[in-house]
């Protein structure tokens, strides 16, 4: 632990070099091999926390319920949840019974891998995916090769990245399962796009001919492309996706409603309490007041130590 009270990650130095400088590997492999549900580290990481890191949770039997920007989500045999950087993430107190892995790293070892993933995005608004048998039995090979590649130290790095490569192109391909090859040729592009402008943009609140102009889209094909894939209007999106991050700034830190609505681009207090209360279906000072847990983990990695003692 460092000297802030946040959580090291463990690391995989020593197995990457360039040049004589090691690399460090932000990723963790959890099993019930080597979960410790009693440990002082996984209680305080049953407090809510905002991570920076990617997660992936694959249960092959048995299930698992997470709490998702204070959503909770069972995960059962054959299926995986994926948790993107920076959601409110609460995993369950106990998952006995259960069988699975959960993998977690950073954007340097997302960095790595030498192909990108779309399905982090959720295009398809579903953070739970379900595996057909054959690619069960193949995601869960792989998983114990990068579990024991990870445990042993012994590396080399690049087959530990093609472990996790290979483990994130089958969650890939389970996701987009039955999606029509043109859809995510075409529309389904130009809705990722549209996801990862309005990431980077949301905060300043810009107009939906705002974000049109900069995708190089009229408002009307802007409009069908983002129904087609959430179900929302493009300024429909706009709102729910500001205040998820209402809610999720709301339970890790202590923002007056007048510091949350600047932070979020709104001028208008008045205005952005009357969103939230209609997004929500309660006033940001209830929704503070109905939240269990007060004192939660920093904004950090929520990657667990190195839970055999290595």
């Amino acid at each position: 632990m460092s000297e802030s009270g946040t959580f090291g990650p463990p690391d995989l130095s020593g197995l990457l070099y360039e040049g004589t400088q090691p690399i460090l590997l932000n990723l963790s492999v959890v099993s019930p091999q080597n979960f410790d549900s009693g440990s002082a580290k996984v209680q305080q990481l049953l407090q809510p926390h905002r991570t920076k890191h990617y997660f992936l949770l694959f249960v092959r039997s048995g299930s698992v319920t997470y709490t998702v920007d204070l959503k909770a989500i069972t995960v059962g045999d054959g299926q995986v949840l994926f948790v993107q950087p920076h959601q409110i993430r609460v995993p369950p107190a106990s998952k006995s019974g259960a069988d699975f892995f959960k993998i977690t790293f950073d954007d340097g070892c997302l960095g790595r891998l030498p192909r990108t993933n779309r399905f982090w995005l959720d295009p398809l608004s579903s953070p739970k995916i379900s595996l057909e048998n054959r690619a069960q039995d193949r995601v869960w090979a792989l998983l114990s090769l990068l579990e024991k590649a990870w445990d042993e130290g012994v590396g080399p790095a690049d087959l530990v990245l093609a472990y996790l490569q290979a483990v994130l192109a089958e969650v890939e391909a389970s996701y987009f399962a039955g999606v029509p090859t043109v859809s995510l040729d075409r529309t389904m592009e130009a809705f990722v796009c549209f996801k990862h402008l309005v990431e980077e943009s949301f905060t300043h609140q810009p107009t939906v001919a705002d974000l049109a102009r900069t995708l190089g889209q009229s408002e009307t094909r802007l409009y069908t492309v983002v129904k087609k894939f959430s179900g929302l209007s493009p300024k429909e999106y706009l709102t729910k996706r500001t205040v998820v991050e209402a809610q999720r700034l709301l339970v890790y830190s202590q923002l007056s409603v007048k510091e949350l609505a600047r932070h979020l681009g709104f001028d208008d207090e008045s205005y952005f309490s009357r969103l939230f209360k209609k997004e929500v279906g309660q006033s940001v000072s209830a929704f503070v007041a109905s939240l269990e847990e007060k004192s939660i983990t920093p904004e950090d990695s929520s990657l667990l130590p190195n839970a055999v003692g290595r």
